[in-house]
């Protein structure tokens, strides 16, 4: 937990320096942001974890499980996260909605922002390394495999399982996803406890952010996709 603080005070930190060194408030310059704040947050993260592990005698292959990982884990992992994707998809839609009644700001996920200012291919490319294998590494193992399993095994399995969940999605900084990401932890925590393996929560989360990643990027396609698909429909439709 001290590591985790740390990691997010460093990455504000950063911002701030970068921020007040440029001087101005560009594109490129709040993308730079993000890239530093994402993979300096995520490498304290990182080696917090890395010592928690060796003082516990435990090994990464170990703590991850891989001798135990299995093929059909993984299609558990990609079947989850597709079943997933579109109620994640509608419970976000609904926070919009209710966030508007509330009269609160909407604003986009800082990675989602960082997306929308990524032009180059090179760009596009260390943001879809940082969000579909460096977060689900790190996420998981924090979330899953240390905070989760510590809280239970203390005695609490719901506190675990409801707290690790509230953890993951407050950690995101972001009203309109704390529900889809609270809901999407849970159905993580549900993966290990199916195959008492890490790899396999990490696989689901990866494929996740794929698809999230992959839709964002040809959005205007399937835009325009749903909208003749509809219009097709609703000409079909007898009513």
């Amino acid at each position: 937990m001290i590591g985790l603080i740390v990691g997010q005070l460093q990455a504000v930190g950063i911002a701030s320096i970068i921020k007040s060194s440029l001087g101005k408030d560009t594109g490129g310059d709040r993308l730079l942001q993000f890239i530093i704040n994402t993979f300096s947050f995520h490498a304290i993260a990182l080696i917090a974890v890395h010592f928690f592990l060796r003082y516990h005698g435990m090994t990464w292959r170990e703590f991850f499980g891989i001798s135990r990982f299995r093929v059909r884990m993984a299609v558990w992992a990609v079947g989850a996260a597709a079943i997933i994707l579109p109620i994640a998809l509608m419970l976000n839609t609904f926070s919009a909605v209710l966030l508007t009644k509330l009269h609160l700001r909407l604003e986009e996920q800082p990675s989602m922002q960082a997306l929308q200012l990524s032009v180059t291919l090179g760009q596009k490319i260390v943001f879809g390394l940082a969000a579909i294998v460096v977060a689900p590494i790190v996420e998981e193992s924090m979330f899953r495999g240390i905070f989760y399993p510590a809280i239970k095994q203390e005695g609490f399995p719901r506190t675990a399982l409801f707290g690790s969940s509230f953890l993951f999605a407050i950690i995101h900084v972001n009203l309109m996803t704390f529900i889809p990401l609270f809901v999407l932890a849970l159905v993580f925590v549900f993966l290990l406890e199916l195959t008492d393996n890490l790899v396999t929560s990490i696989l689901a989360h990866a494929s996740f952010n794929a698809a999230n990643f992959i839709i964002y990027l040809n959005r205007e396609k399937i835009e325009t996709w749903w909208d003749s698909a509809w219009r097709i429909l609703r000409h079909a439709l007898p009513f």
